[in-house]
């Protein structure tokens, strides 16, 4: 995984929407180094892991875009279709 995706200040303030106080050059240089340390660990990995988004196709044909892998247990994986941010 080599996206380099990284943040200025304006580009993290419209990704992130109003909360009512001012994103900081702090919090920028945060959100860049937890997104380096990510790609890091990622580009080691040749499987997928817990956490990883999917997009799943059950056998009756139904899809789900944005589900997630919740836990691998040996060769089986337990797969949130539906994900909500409350329970991530």
């Amino acid at each position: 995984m080599n996206t380099k995706i990284r943040y200025d200040l304006d580009s993290l303030e419209l990704a992130n929407g109003d909360f009512g106080y001012p994103i900081t050059e702090k919090e920028v240089r945060k959100v860049n180094r937890m997104l380096e340390l990510i790609e890091n660990v990622r580009s080691r990995q040749m499987c997928p892991t817990e956490g990883d988004c999917v997009e799943f196709v059950s056998r009756s044909g139904d899809y789900f875009g944005k589900a997630h892998i919740e836990r691998i247990t040996g060769k089986y994986a337990d797969i949130c279709l539906i994900p909500e941010t409350v329970f991530c």
